[in-house]
């Protein structure tokens, strides 16, 4: 079918029309084909509910960490290097606190790990975040007055320094492709049917730019998958539970992490939501909802979760964040049919670079991860949850924190 004339008449029946047009021109797809009128006021259209169990996440305010995020998906919580400290031999690293300030952590003598105290001493760093990298850690004590970490990453590797700078960079040529993927995203919002049609008619226009996504996707899954198995169960969970949040347990003495058995618990994690069916993702009604699943793990296999959670739902996750963009213009005026919203939404310049740009980084946090661990095996190591980190940034998901 690809991208035809033909295709400028049919439209979903919610009267968002489907137009094929060249790769990355912006969202006019819409068009005012000859039978848009039947459309008008946008009579007969059904749009999707956001499930209410997750609609409090899509919707709810920013938490203060979420408002603390910079270009880079850094948030309260997270910790880094100073560029200009990388070719120190022991560096000092530091943990964003709030939106402004980052604390101290400094190497601890003679333990024989990159293990690092927490220290009283505190600067500013909003004008120059550009100056520090991400790094990853692992929680060995947590008390009420000391924080002991333990630095996973080798900020030395050349691996370390530009494997999310390249993964960036590559993934960059899909903006186009993505463009077409997030218009299928925000039919399907306007039109529940919408999926479904272009599946049963082949629309090769649609369908292929969303496979094209799909598949650099499903390399980041594998990436992982590669690096950490889950039992059966708690496999089940992640592939059909939306949502995961991280919360960070202090105040409690280690126990046994659930996935690798090493002693150094630092998160909580909970996987929950209602499942949907990945082809229209739907809810599936005839589906019970399954209570929240809890699971103790190891910071490393906790950020590995989380991770997976992003690039398993991922597609799901955008649909909700197409969700919210359609009620909020409709809540601008209710009356205009489905092809004028669909194309103010994707003439949003803004969104739509936000949105790619949050998948790139998702995509770059796998990617610099895999390139460490297999760095590590390359120079004779066998990678392990304590040797490859992740800091789990992410959009999805929230970390809190729990005090015993």
């Amino acid at each position: 079918m690809g991208s035809s004339d033909d295709d400028s008449d049919r439209k979903t029946s919610g009267g968002a029309s489907r137009r094929g047009r060249p790769a990355g021109s912006r969202g006019r797809g819409g068009g005012s084909s000859g039978n848009s009128s039947s459309s008008s006021g946008g009579g007969g259209v059904t749009s999707y509910k956001i499930p209410e169990d997750i609609a409090a996440k899509v919707n709810a305010p920013r938490t203060s960490s979420e408002q603390g995020r910079n270009s880079a998906g850094l948030k309260t919580g997270d910790f880094l290097i100073s560029v200009e400290d990388i070719n120190l031999e022991t560096p000092p690293i530091w943990r964003i606190d709030g939106k402004f300030l980052i604390q101290k952590y400094e190497p601890i003598k003679g333990k024989g790990q990159r293990l690092y105290k927490n220290m009283g001493t505190y600067m500013s760093w909003a004008a120059d975040t550009e100056k520090f990298r991400p790094v990853s850690v692992r929680y060995h004590q947590m008390g009420r007055t000391e924080t002991i970490v333990e630095l996973l990453d080798n900020p030395h590797s050349s691996t370390f320094n530009l494997s999310k700078m390249l993964s960036i960079e590559e993934t960059s040529k899909y903006l186009d492709n993505f463009e077409i993927f997030i218009q299928t995203l925000v039919s399907q919002a306007l039109d529940p049917n919408f999926l479904v049609e272009i599946t049963q008619e082949g629309d090769e226009y649609f369908m292929k730019n969303v496979a094209i996504v799909q598949e650099a996707n499903l390399t980041r899954k594998n990436k992982i998958m590669e690096l950490k198995s889950w039992d059966e169960s708690t496999q089940e969970e992640l592939d059909s539970l939306p949502v995961l949040e991280l919360v960070l347990l202090r105040n409690v003495p280690p126990s046994e992490c659930a996935v690798c058995h090493q002693t150094a618990n630092a998160r909580l994690v909970q996987i929950y939501g209602r499942p949907y069916d990945p082809s229209t993702l739907l809810i599936q009604e005839n589906v019970p909802t399954p209570g929240k699943r809890q699971h103790n793990m190891c910071s490393f296999c906790a950020g590995l979760a989380d991770l997976y959670n992003k690039v398993q739902h991922l597609t799901y996750h955008l649909y909700l964040r197409c969700c919210e963009k359609v009620t909020l213009r409709k809540k601008e005026s209710a009356d205009d049919d489905t092809t004028l919203i669909l194309n103010d939404i994707l003439a949003d310049e803004k969104w739509l670079s936000k949105a790619f740009s949050d998948v790139q980084h998702i995509w770059g946090d796998v990617d610099q991860i895999y390139a460490a661990a297999k760095e590590e095996q390359e120079g004779g190591k066998v990678a392990s949850p304590g040797k490859a980190g992740t800091s789990g940034k992410a959009a999805s998901s929230t970390e809190k924190t729990a005090s015993a």
